[in-house]
């Protein structure tokens, strides 16, 4: 066992072989009775119960020459994707055992593909019929939206994510326009507002690098302004070549910060932007899993996403598109649910057998990006340090979570 003292006084003790964990008075004989309860629970079966999430790699070109871009390798030399694939990616979520499934157009720039987009999304209407069985979303850069394009999302209620790295100087730099001519940034804030009289709610990605990790708070306040709903960080996944990623331990600083003042404006029953970051590590506390790989992506007894590349071939993540050693199956001749626990699935990988065996968090962080760690020479989550002192934190103030009753509202962040 573990343990750590929290902010009130408390002990947080975890079990790192199981994840599981309590917090106990700082008593011997309190601490004692905790370990042994947290010592008697085991893991259940290592299976996925299903998926609800489908992400297609709708198109392979783009508008865009981002710097960190992870599509490099993979863009422009690929068959463009055919809809057959869309379909069945439809009657698959549609047989899925979870509920309300969801498909993501993603890419490259999926709004390249427009054609294929709209009519997978009239297939999968029509398909699920009016009780809407199914969702539809978009991964976006919104630099140029098909001319129908804001009528077609708001019509058929496909939610609509974007990618926005910060104010104008710094998106600007790290998302130039492929053509080198204009600022990206103008274009997809003008493209938020627009958005904005057709949705309700707008998501939006920052990707972190060292020219933005230090304003964080700004950015929030940034997208707050913009009238963004809900976003996430993700921590750039750099090529060593391109010197772009944030410090971790700045990195861990700069969340932390972050995350005691959205804690702060919650308590204080004040509206604040969902910020899935914090509500994916605090589920990863509540939603204890016995699959190894990746809370970043989801918890729970759910496989995060199944990836569909261009050919049809299935990953358990579109950051593995067109690595072979990754491919889990193949979407016309699989389940959902063979694909999910598919003994290629590096998902399956066990977590003693990295570089984290020794970690007291192994079991909530899972290894962190199981791509980002796949990736590494050594076998590494490149921001293993920032992980570290985050779950740290979060486990010193969790007595104040919960008791300041707001655990339920932060679960509901994670939902898609």
């Amino acid at each position: 066992m573990k343990e750590l003292a929290t902010d009130c006084g408390d002990i947080f003790i975890i079990n790192p072989e199981t994840g599981y964990w309590g917090i106990s008075r700082d008593s011997p004989e309190s601490r004692q009775r905790l370990s042994e309860e947290l010592n008697k629970r085991r893991l259940g079966e290592k299976i996925y119960s299903g998926t609800n999430l489908f992400v297609i790699n709708s198109s392979n070109h783009c508008d865009l020459s981002c710097l960190y871009c992870l599509e490099r390798a993979h863009r422009n030399c690929c068959g463009e994707i055919d809809l057959e694939v869309g379909k069945r990616t439809v009657d698959l979520a549609l047989g899925t055992r979870t509920r309300s499934p969801q498909i993501v157009f993603h890419g490259s720039e999926p709004t390249m593909n427009w054609d294929f987009v709209k009519e997978v999304v009239d297939y999968g209407l029509v398909r699920s019929g009016s009780n809407g069985e199914i969702s539809f979303s978009i991964q976006t850069n919104l630099v140029s939206p098909p001319v129908d394009f804001f009528q077609f999302v708001g019509d058929k209620k496909v939610g609509v994510s974007t990618s926005l790295d910060g104010p104008k100087e710094v998106h600007d730099l790290t998302r130039p326009q492929s053509c080198g001519m204009g600022s990206s940034y103008d274009k997809v804030t003008a493209n938020i507002a627009r958005l904005r009289d057709v949705q309700d709610k707008v998501h939006a990605i920052c990707v972190v690098t060292r020219h933005n990790f230090g304003i964080l708070e700004d950015i929030v306040s940034q997208f707050e302004d913009l009238g963004i709903d809900s976003m996430q960080f993700v921590p750039v996944e750099s090529f060593p070549e391109d010197n772009l990623m944030p410090p971790p331990r700045e990195l861990s600083r700069g969340y932390i910060k972050l995350f005691e003042r959205i804690l702060t404006k919650m308590k204080e029953g004040k509206k604040t932007i969902k910020l899935r970051n914090l509500a994916q590590y605090i589920a990863s506390f509540v939603f204890n899993n016995p699959i190894d790989a990746c809370r970043g992506c989801g918890c729970g007894t759910n496989h995060p996403l199944l990836a569909i590349d261009w050919d049809g071939k299935v990953y358990p993540c579109d950051l593995f598109f067109g690595e072979e050693r990754a491919v889990c199956g193949d979407i016309f001749k699989d389940s959902a649910q063979t694909l999910a626990n598919h003994p290629k699935n590096l998902r399956f990988r066990n977590i003693d057998d990295t570089p984290c065996k020794n970690c007291m968090w192994k079991r909530l962080c899972g290894g962190g990006c199981l791509a980002s760690s796949c990736h590494s020479p050594d076998r590494r989550y490149i921001y293993c340090e920032t992980n570290k002192r985050i779950y740290s934190y979060l486990a010193k103030i969790f007595p104040e979570i919960l008791k300041a009753g707001i655990l339920e509202h932060l679960l509901e962040w994670i939902k898609r």
